[in-house]
């Protein structure tokens, strides 16, 4: 049996759902509007009250600003640039503990801990530095350095054989080796092994560590060109970490100035990377005011146009000073909390100054769209309703990015950038809602006064002077004025080029198609290129490359290489004289030798000496404890390996060493902390991994896994804050495809200039998404509240309002930033590139992308009262008759008392008549 439907079933099931889209429709717009209206009634009640405002702003900043004398420096790299919760430091803090009663008289290179105090030299020369006449040179050095005098508070000369760590009696200087006479001997009979050499005694020599650039043949050491020396001193109490500190200073200081005839030398100690972390920042005045008055430059040309009425110059500055009061504001807010100030929050007041422009152009275009005749308040309120949601979600985007930058790290350095420039954005969200609005209100009355930009006298149309007898143009054109007929006349002119070219050469079907073609382009090119994304970060990022400090390590790192010593630590009580647990540890050792990242012969082992010392011998734990004690007199290296319980009766720590081969790339570093682990976890015995190199290694431990996360949740952030404002949930896709888009894109090109994936620029990504989220939703807000009715003319209405304040923004930000390009550290460079990706690419999304792709399948609407008639105001306009008591010379003209001006007014008042 067929079943036929009536076609008006269709008809009214499709009319229901009609319905249905439009009462949604109509209900974000609905929705919208309102939130407009609040904006709205805000905007008046500033304009009713701008100078009470302005003084309530500016106290405001200058009460917050007066607590920067309690501001507090932290500029240790430990502190600063480390993971303080890395599963890397808590192993280490863990050994340390174990290690509290080391005695300091018996160390051994693969003994330290990485904290100790040093003064050290790296020696160089272009042939062979294992020469007798090198070694006087730097036998010479060595004295001097020997005989550096230190004093206290007590007056009491000290050297350096009071406070050195030991090892046989004797100060323990890595390298001191190379000035015993015994040493050329060996080297001479070729019995000088590398990577390191085991003497008579059975101390071990790291010649790897000693000697760089070398020729190594068949494991003998044949040549070097160059010589590492490294004193060593305790910090065991006060006293000794006092003169420890004061002869490293001193023999930085004191070395420098030695002359050495043929042998180059570079010196550096324990603090020396800390002064030069303090000296790499870009605050600095001159840089300050530099980049300020470019800024104000910008804005002033920004905003200039040839009519002295509506001139919105002095308004630009004004912009540019909200953003420097805010920065002050946000250095005493964040000192009054706590947040301690690091080197990287140096950079924020060039941030701020760029990005608070935003805000500015935006309400600018807002003034643009309100009606020329109505009256300043209603200017104002206009202005603010269809601008203040894009204001705040710029704000909210940014600041809701640096919190999240600020919670998801485990770094000093970062949160404290992050919270300095969080407050600052509010600080300045803040002022451009108050300080600004309220000088733009200032600016409104003064253009519906008649007055002119600068000197705020009556202003007169160029014909009117012409009339008056004014024949120098010079004059005419810097005094001259006339009243806007329409929005056009507000715009500046690098406001109106834009908009007056963008939307014809943009909403024309070949270009359409270019453009399309470019972003597929874009998109297949972003995939393929952020799988080269390189991932890591090295210490030297936070330094200046013309520092000791960088070029020390730089120095360090291609002669000696990336060699480290591993130790596995085995906690608790255990009984070592089980032969079970010497084939455990044997086991483990094994594991980790035949991993490609380890040296396959190096291996410092207690246990193994003390077998060999006492074989096939079948002891209980009591006996193998009082033989242990006599072993450890008679093997002193071995003395800081074991610790005992309280009685001496049992062995609740030790350890075991094996060292790495060179590792160099992040990826292996990372590779070589893992591996560690798995050997660990894979033994028996309660062990734990340590080098003094894994906390470096470990910041680059899951970066992709971290930024995915963590830009994830600034993505989700960011939506919601925008969702919450826009209330339209097409458009809030949109937004959040076209920021994926931007994102991916700043990946791939990261790839293309050598910028890695690391803990640092994961949070210049997050930083800049909240940026990202500014231009596209302000496209959107104003595609959607565009008064048109089809896809090309909202576009067109879109294209107009955003473009000039997109590029106005895009270039404040690149100007306010390209400082940090010369800063010559990796730091401050890579934020300037990053930061420059994601405005390019912004822009490039905004003006292009977006207004195709909305020409073709943007949200058309239906809104009923979309172009309602709008009410009128019975007060006074914004621009009254020229005849109006405004406009009397006796108010004050360009000159009122130039006769032309009052010939002028009788011509007036006889066309009156």
């Amino acid at each position: 049996m067929k079943v036929t439907v009536d076609p008006l079933f269709y008809a009214v099931k499709s009319s229901a759902v009609t319905r249905k889209k439009e009462t949604m429709n109509c209900c974000y717009l609905r929705a919208g509007r309102r939130i407009g209206n609040l904006y709205s009634i805000y905007g008046k009640a500033i304009s009713r009250n701008p100078i009470t405002t302005i003084i309530l702003s500016v106290f405001l900043n200058a009460l917050l600003g007066i607590n920067i004398k309690w501001m507090q420096v932290l500029d240790d790299y430990d502190t600063s640039y480390l993971p303080r919760n890395s599963q890397a430091n808590m192993d280490a803090q863990k050994v340390k503990s174990f290690l509290t009663n080391s005695d300091f008289d018996d160390v051994f290179y693969h003994q330290l801990n990485g904290d100790e105090i040093y003064g050290s030299v790296v020696f160089s020369v272009d042939d062979n530095i294992i020469k007798k006449s090198y070694k006087n040179e730097i036998s010479t050095f060595h004295k001097t350095a020997m005989n550096i005098k230190v004093k206290l508070s007590d007056m009491e000369i000290h050297t350096i054989e009071d406070f050195c760590v030991k090892n046989n009696g004797k100060c323990f200087i890595l390298g001191s080796w190379y000035l015993e006479d015994y040493f050329l001997d060996h080297f001479e009979a070729n019995n000088i092994t590398y990577p390191y050499f085991k003497d008579q005694k059975g101390d071990i020599h790291m010649s790897n560590q000693q000697f760089g650039k070398v020729t190594v043949r068949n494991g003998v050491l044949k040549s070097a060109r160059s010589l590492r020396m490294t004193y060593y001193l305790k910090q065991d109490t006060a006293i000794n970490k006092a003169l420890s500190v004061q002869w490293s200073k001193q023999f930085v200081h004191e070395l420098l100035q030695f002359k050495n005839n043929t042998v180059k030398f570079i010196v550096s100690n324990s603090e020396t990377m800390a002064t030069d972390i303090g000296r790499n920042t870009m605050w600095n005045p001159p840089f300050f005011v530099v980049v300020f008055l470019a800024i104000a430059m910008f804005s002033f040309l920004a905003t200039v146009s040839g009519n002295c009425l509506t001139q919105r110059g002095l308004l630009g500055i004004a912009g540019v000073l909200s953003t420097v009061i805010s920065i002050f504001g946000a250095f005493g807010f964040c000192a009054v909390i706590g947040v301690e100030y690091v080197n990287m929050c140096s950079i924020m007041p060039f941030i701020i100054l760029g990005v608070g422009l935003y805000n500015l152009f935006v309400l600018l275009s807002g003034l643009n769209r309100a009606s020329v005749k109505g009256t300043v308040e209603e200017r104002i309120g206009s202005a603010m309703r269809n601008t203040g949601v894009s204001i705040t979600i710029s704000s909210l985007t940014d600041i809701t990015a640096l919190l999240i930058g600020a919670l998801m790290t485990d770094l000093t350095v970062i949160r404290s950038f992050c919270f300095f420039t969080g407050s600052a954005v509010f600080l300045c969200f803040l002022n451009q809602m108050t300080f600004v609005l309220a000088c733009a209100v200032l600016h409104e009355r003064r253009v519906a006064g008649s007055m002119h930009c600068i000197t705020c006298q009556t202003v007169y149309t160029a014909d009117q002077m012409k009339t008056a007898h004014y024949r120098n143009k010079l004059t005419i054109i810097c005094c001259s004025g006339h009243e806007p007929e329409n929005s056009d006349d507000l715009q500046s002119y690098v406001e109106m080029l834009p908009a007056r070219t963008l939307p014809k050469c943009l909403l024309n079907i070949p270009v359409k198609v270019i453009i399309l073609f470019l972003y597929l382009g874009y998109i297949a090119f972003s995939i393929w290129s952020t799988t080269n994304l390189g991932v890591g970060s090295q210490s030297t990022d936070v330094l200046r490359q013309d520092s000791v400090s960088y070029q020390f390590n730089n120095i360090e790192k291609e002669n000696f290489g990336m060699t480290t010593i591993v130790s596995f630590n085995i906690q608790g009580h255990l009984d070592y004289s089980r032969s079970d647990v010497h084939l455990n540890v044997d086991d483990m050792l094994q594991s980790a030798k035949t991993n490609i990242l380890f040296d396959k012969k190096f291996e410092v082992n207690w246990l193994k000496e003390f077998n060999d010392s006492y074989s096939n011998e079948n002891i209980t734990e009591i006996e193998f404890i009082e033989k242990l004690h006599v072993f450890i007199e008679n093997n002193p290296m071995f003395k800081n390996d074991i610790v005992f319980d309280s009685n001496k009766t049992h062995v609740l720590f030790s350890r075991f060493y094996v060292m790495t081969i060179d590792i160099k790339s992040s990826s292996d570093q990372q590779l070589l902390l893992e591996e560690s682990r798995i050997i660990a976890r894979n033994s028996s015995l309660h062990v734990l991994p340590f080098s003094t190199q894994f906390v470096y290694f470990e910041q680059n431990e899951s970066v992709r896994s971290k930024a995915i996360l963590q830009i994830g949740f600034t993505f989700v952030a960011c939506t919601l804050v925008s969702f919450i404002l826009i209330l339209d949930p097409i458009l809030i896709v949109v937004l959040v495809f076209t920021v994926a888009s931007i994102i991916v894109g700043v990946f791939s090109l990261m790839s293309v200039w050598n910028i890695n994936l690391n803990l640092f620029t994961i949070v210049y990504v997050i930083i800049c998404t909240g940026f990202s989220f500014n231009f596209v939703a302000y496209f959107c807000n104003s595609f959607i509240h565009s008064q048109r009715f089809d896809r090309q003319g909202k576009v067109n209405d879109a294209i107009i309002q955003t473009s000039g304040t997109i590029i106005n923004s895009a270039m404040s930000t690149v100007i306010s930033i390209v400082i940090l390009l010369f800063s010559r550290s990796e730091i401050f460079t890579s934020f300037f590139k990053i930061v420059l990706l994601v405005i390019l690419l912004s822009v490039f999304h905004t003006i292009f992308v977006l207004p195709v792709i909305f020409s073709l399948i943007g949200p058309i609407y239906d809104n009923m009262d979309m172009n309602s008639n709008k009410k009128t105001s019975s007060r006074t306009p914004l621009f009254p008759s020229r005849s109006a008591a405004t406009w009397s010379i006796t108010s004050g003209g360009v000159n009122a008392l130039d006769n032309n001006f009052k010939r002028l007014k009788l011509v007036s008042e006889e066309k009156v008549h």
